[in-house]
């Protein structure tokens, strides 16, 4: 599989996570590293579920192995190297 942005869009329950990590799986057999792909979701919860699932399905046994598994904002932040108190928030704009 060439490296792609795939974007799943639906409701709650209509198997988005399941596609994804159908998704996961075609590129780890693929031979990407799981330090190669790149999962991201609008909320923690989603992305921990994301995780877990990928870690019973695919056999790997520490979170640490899937750290571009995050939400938007927590992947820029790692990416750029930054902490909360380093970005602009609500309350500088007054």
């Amino acid at each position: 599989m060439e490296k792609e942005r795939q974007k799943i869009w639906g409701a709650p329950g209509t198997g988005k996570t399941t596609r994804l990590l159908d998704i996961v799986d075609v590129c780890l057999k693929d031979e990407f590293k799981p330090r190669e792909i790149i999962y991201t979701s609008f909320t923690r919860a989603s992305c921990n579920e994301a995780v877990g699932r990928a870690m019973t399905r695919f056999g790997f046994y520490d979170r640490k192995d899937f750290p571009y598994f995050r939400t938007e904002h927590a992947l820029c932040y790692q990416l750029l190297g930054l902490k909360k108190g380093q970005v602009f928030d609500k309350d500088q704009l007054a």
